[in-house]
């Protein structure tokens, strides 16, 4: 086998043009619709309060190119590819193929069909003119050239097991070497190239490769799925309870590892820390009554001073605000897996709890209402009135037009508007049907599969009603009816207290599960949640989960679930206890963005002993007999006559040669 490389680069250029067409196609393509999508993306908070105000400025400040990047670099590299695929293309397109055929015909001038004298003549004449005795100096290497293809060519032309080989393999000699073609340049395998070639081979594969692919494996290593570092899993692990509260799980976020690795420890830090833990002892002492345990951790003052809204005024200070709140954010996600991971209650409610503090700067137990514009604690001590305290965003939504406007009086005008317009598109989640199933029963057994099925929806209050504040009742009847099932039970008093609480589980009859659902128009138009003190932009979801209280654990792990805006189903199974009797458990929706929203429901499962099961139906394993006009009947009536026929044949021979034997006799 022979190798041939390509001389005059012809199959690598092809080779260059293909590579080059997969990445500049799909990018040129991609390139003006990712500009157009920078183009289109503007504000996306419909709040023009003064903290809104600030996050958009800060966000965009950070998207807006800095002087010395405001050349799309993306857009740079393809104007260069292109320009290397054009010169490419020409150098493909200018190349000239020289593909030699050997054809003895040619080589002596005649056409095919000469007779064999009339080619001995032609070869005499052209031996002695390119002979290369008769030649000059300068020209006996082309003339002994030119005569050995003419002695060639006569030869296959008149002897004729030549002329077979050439016939058959279309070379004098025969079959020739099997030769396959690379479309390298021949530069790369020249001797006097090995030495940058190998060099070049030598510094990617043996240097970079494993450098990367080393760096990628130590530091994917020590991390989790969810970009957690190991050590700060192992901090979690070891120090969290059953029992934690929220105020612990806090202390826990500001000892990750990341907040003492990623965050700057710097001199001046001693200067300008000591104001805002000033701030927070005073804020913490004259809002809530509580004590500030000083912490020698940088993160735990920085947390404390956003879920209080302290204004850091530092720059560089904020810049680790911002990093620490984002990043605690996805920590209460390795929180949270260990909390689940024990089954604990408790410390997966907190850590739900904490995640909408976080994102809505709100300290635990602090009024929901500051979630809205404008509303900050002195509007709060104006609102308290002995006829009407305001403690959820639902109450304010329910307000007629009136006494929302009373109640809001400290507020200009186009105040108030942010407000409404804020609190319309605060979610309120409705529970529509909440049952549970067992495929194939029409009862829980002990042990068996069951699936809890729940359906919600977003509650629309039109906010522009002028008499009388909208009436949501809440249905009396908490148990779901699907055929034979009757397996939950609500809590009516849990259901009572809902309004006031913020809360709503009211079970209305849906047959049809396609049902359009109620949304609201601002969570339609903008699904953007209003957290004017997170760092980022953020999309809300809900965890849907199942636990018993009395024992303090999780019965159905969390379900995230978001879209809730035209309504969802939710389906989730798990198996049923191991003994019957009544089950009581409650049914949790927390939102992971808002305060106030979150649906706690009690629910019995009831679990009734296999006797309870219905009897099943008796198996028929009759066969009809089949008709005498079907091919079946046809059949059976052949087999009938048939072996009634050998019957009665048999019985006739057995006389017969009875009779024969007394003849003989």
């Amino acid at each position: 086998m022979q190798y041939i490389y390509d001389e005059q680069g012809v199959t690598f250029n092809y080779f260059l043009l293909t590579f080059l067409a997969i990445f500049l196609l799909p990018t040129t393509f991609l390139l003006p619709l990712k500009s157009r999508k920078n183009e289109e993306e503007g504000r996306k908070s419909n709040c023009y309060c003064e903290a809104c105000n600030r996050k958009e400025t800060r966000i965009a400040s950070l998207k807006a190119p800095s002087s010395t990047s405001r050349i799309n670099k993306t857009a740079v590299g393809v104007a260069l590819g292109w320009i290397l695929f054009a010169y490419l293309t020409y150098r493909v397109s200018t190349v000239q193929i020289d593909v030699e055929i050997w054809d003895p015909y040619q080589i002596l001038g005649i056409s095919e069909g000469t007779t064999i004298e009339d080619i001995k003549k032609v070869y005499k004449k052209l031996s002695l003119l390119w002979h290369p005795d008769k030649a000059p100096e300068d020209q006996k290497t082309e003339h002994e050239v030119k005569f050995i293809d003419i002695t060639k060519a006569y030869k296959v032309l008149t002897d004729d097991d030549i002329r077979k080989n050439y016939e058959e393999w279309g070379h004098p000699d025969g079959k020739q070497a099997y030769s396959l073609g690379i479309a390298l340049p021949t530069w790369l395998v020249e001797s006097k190239n090995n030495i940058f070639v190998l060099g070049v081979y030598g510094i990617v594969f043996g240097i970079l490769l494993p450098f990367f692919v080393g760096r990628w494996w130590y530091s994917s290593n020590g991390y989790t799925k969810d970009k957690i570092r190991t050590h700060t899993m192992a901090l979690f692990f070891k120090e969290l309870r059953d029992k934690s509260s929220t105020k612990h799980i806090l202390e826990l976020l500001s000892a990750s590892m990341e907040f003492l690795e990623l965050v700057e420890q710097r001199p001046s830090d001693a200067l300008v820390l000591p104001p805002i833990v000033s701030s927070i002892k005073d804020e913490l002492d004259r809002r809530f009554g509580e004590r500030f345990d000083k912490s020698k951790k940088k993160a735990n003052a920085l947390l404390h001073a956003h879920l209080l809204r302290i204004n850091v005024t530092e720059e560089v200070l904020l810049r680790d605000q911002i990093f620490i709140v984002e990043k605690a954010a996805n920590l209460l996600n390795g929180i949270l897996d260990v909390a689940l991971a024990h089954q604990w209650l408790a410390p997966t409610i907190h850590c739900m709890e904490l995640r909408q503090l976080l994102v809505q700067a709100v300290w635990p137990g602090e009024n929901p209402l500051v979630q809205l514009p404008h509303i900050n604690h002195d509007v709060l001590r104006a609102m308290k009135s002995k006829k009407r305290n305001i403690r959820s965003v639902a109450q304010l939504r329910e307000m007629n037009e009136g006494d929302r406007k009373i109640l809001l009086r400290t507020l200009t005008d186009s105040q108030y508007e942010d407000v409404k317009r804020i609190a319309e598109s605060y979610p309120i989640l409705e529970i529509v049907r909440a049952y549970f199933k067992v495929t194939g029963d029409e009862i829980v057994t002990p042990g068996s599969i069951v699936t809890f099925i729940l359906k919600v929806r977003l509650i629309e209050f039109p906010l522009n009603k002028q008499e009388n504040g909208l009436d949501h009742s809440i249905s009396e009847n908490d148990t779901e009816v699907e055929g034979k099932t009757n397996q939950l039970k609500s809590n009516k008093k849990a259901n009572k207290n809902a309004a006031t609480n913020g809360y709503y589980s009211s079970d209305s009859e849906m047959d049809n599960e396609n049902s359009i659902f109620l949304k609201t128009k601002h969570e339609a138009q903008n699904s953007w949640i209003h957290a004017p003190y997170f760092p980022i932009h953020k999309r809300a979801f809900w965890y849907v989960f199942i636990a018993d209280e009395k024992d303090d654990r999780i019965i159905v792990n969390p379900v995230k679930i978001s879209g809730v805006n035209e309504g969802r189903t939710i389906r989730v199974q798990f198996q049923a206890p191991p003994n019957p009797g009544f089950y009581s458990y409650i049914l949790q929706i927390k939102s992971d963005s808002y305060v106030g929203s979150d649906i706690k429901k009690d629910i019995k499962l009831e679990v009734q002993n296999f006797d309870a099961l219905p009897p099943e139906d008796p198996i028929n394993d009759d066969i009809s007999e089949p008709d005498e006009d079907s091919i079946a009947g046809q059949m059976k009536l052949m087999r009938e006559q048939g072996l009634a026929a050998a019957v009665a044949g048999g019985g006739e021979q057995k006389n017969g040669s009875d009779s024969s034997d007394s003849d003989d006799d």
